[in-house]
Protein backbone atom coordinates (compact mmCIF):
# COMPACT_ATOMS: atom_id res chain seq x y z
CA UNK A 1 0.00 0.00 0.00
CA UNK A 2 1.21 3.40 -0.86
CA UNK A 3 0.04 6.71 1.00
CA UNK A 4 1.10 9.91 -0.86
CA UNK A 5 1.32 13.06 1.52
CA UNK A 6 2.64 16.77 0.03
CA UNK A 7 3.67 19.07 2.01
CA UNK A 8 3.59 23.07 0.53
CA UNK A 9 4.00 26.77 2.02
CA UNK A 10 1.10 28.62 0.87
CA UNK A 11 1.19 32.10 0.77
CA UNK A 12 -1.76 34.00 0.93
CA UNK A 13 -2.60 37.82 2.11
CA UNK A 14 -3.52 37.18 5.19
CA UNK A 15 0.03 35.06 6.24
CA UNK A 16 2.02 32.09 5.62
CA UNK A 17 0.77 28.57 6.05
CA UNK A 18 1.13 25.12 5.31
CA UNK A 19 -1.19 22.12 3.49
CA UNK A 20 -1.58 18.52 3.69
CA UNK A 21 -3.26 16.40 1.41
CA UNK A 22 -3.66 12.55 2.53
CA UNK A 23 -4.77 9.98 0.03
CA UNK A 24 -5.41 6.24 -0.76
CA UNK A 25 -8.07 5.03 -2.88
CA UNK A 26 -11.11 6.31 -1.28
CA UNK A 27 -9.54 8.29 1.52
CA UNK A 28 -8.88 11.42 1.54
CA UNK A 29 -7.70 13.49 4.56
CA UNK A 30 -6.48 17.29 4.34
CA UNK A 31 -4.75 19.51 7.01
CA UNK A 32 -4.50 23.26 6.39
CA UNK A 33 -2.41 25.17 8.98
CA UNK A 34 -1.74 28.69 9.34
CA UNK A 35 1.75 30.13 10.56
CA UNK A 36 3.70 32.75 12.17
CA UNK A 37 4.11 35.55 9.96
CA UNK A 38 7.66 35.32 10.71
CA UNK A 39 8.62 32.07 9.98
CA UNK A 40 10.78 31.11 7.33
CA UNK A 41 10.08 29.22 3.99
CA UNK A 42 11.91 26.26 5.12
CA UNK A 43 10.39 25.99 9.06
CA UNK A 44 6.62 26.54 6.98
CA UNK A 45 8.05 23.06 4.88
CA UNK A 46 9.33 21.09 7.97
CA UNK A 47 5.83 22.44 9.60
CA UNK A 48 4.00 20.69 6.72
CA UNK A 49 6.22 17.38 7.09
CA UNK A 50 5.80 17.37 10.57
CA UNK A 51 2.05 17.26 10.22
CA UNK A 52 1.92 14.45 7.35
CA UNK A 53 3.83 12.15 9.54
CA UNK A 54 1.18 13.05 12.03
CA UNK A 55 -1.83 12.64 9.92
CA UNK A 56 -0.08 9.09 8.82
CA UNK A 57 1.06 7.78 12.74
CA UNK A 58 -3.23 8.28 13.64
CA UNK A 59 -4.54 6.74 10.38
CA UNK A 60 -1.62 4.39 8.23
CA UNK A 61 -2.32 1.24 8.99
CA UNK A 62 0.40 -1.54 9.65
CA UNK A 63 2.91 -2.41 6.98
CA UNK A 64 1.59 1.23 5.43
CA UNK A 65 4.65 2.40 2.73
CA UNK A 66 4.43 5.90 2.80
CA UNK A 67 5.90 8.77 1.22
CA UNK A 68 6.06 12.47 1.64
CA UNK A 69 7.41 14.79 -0.63
CA UNK A 70 8.52 17.97 -0.30
CA UNK A 71 9.92 20.00 -3.03
CA UNK A 72 12.68 22.09 -0.14
CA UNK A 73 15.99 20.46 -0.23
CA UNK A 74 16.68 23.06 2.98
CA UNK A 75 13.76 21.01 4.51
CA UNK A 76 15.20 17.77 3.52
CA UNK A 77 18.70 18.92 4.96
CA UNK A 78 17.46 20.21 8.04
CA UNK A 79 15.60 17.09 8.49
CA UNK A 80 19.26 14.95 8.31
CA UNK A 81 21.02 17.57 10.42
CA UNK A 82 22.42 16.62 13.75
CA UNK A 83 21.66 20.42 15.52
CA UNK A 84 18.03 19.75 15.82
CA UNK A 85 17.92 18.18 19.17
CA UNK A 86 16.29 20.45 21.38
CA UNK A 87 13.45 21.74 18.96
CA UNK A 88 9.85 20.86 19.99
CA UNK A 89 9.09 20.16 15.73
CA UNK A 90 11.73 17.85 15.57
CA UNK A 91 10.55 16.12 18.44
CA UNK A 92 7.17 15.72 17.13
CA UNK A 93 8.53 14.47 14.00
CA UNK A 94 10.56 11.82 15.49
CA UNK A 95 7.92 10.65 17.86
CA UNK A 96 5.61 10.38 15.23
CA UNK A 97 8.54 8.78 13.21
CA UNK A 98 8.91 6.24 16.04
CA UNK A 99 5.15 5.15 16.45
CA UNK A 100 5.17 4.35 12.07
CA UNK A 101 8.26 1.60 12.86
CA UNK A 102 6.35 0.42 15.64
CA UNK A 103 3.13 -0.11 13.61
CA UNK A 104 5.65 -1.59 11.05
CA UNK A 105 5.58 1.78 8.69
CA UNK A 106 7.99 1.99 6.12
CA UNK A 107 8.84 5.78 5.59
CA UNK A 108 9.99 7.68 2.75
CA UNK A 109 11.01 11.55 3.37
CA UNK A 110 12.01 13.10 -0.56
Amino acid sequence: MHRKLGGKKAEAETGTGTAVVFTHGPVRCSKATSVFDKITITEAELQAVSDAIAICSEIAPKNSEIWVYTDSQMALQRLNAKSNANSRLFDDIRQNLVNLRQNQCQIRIQ
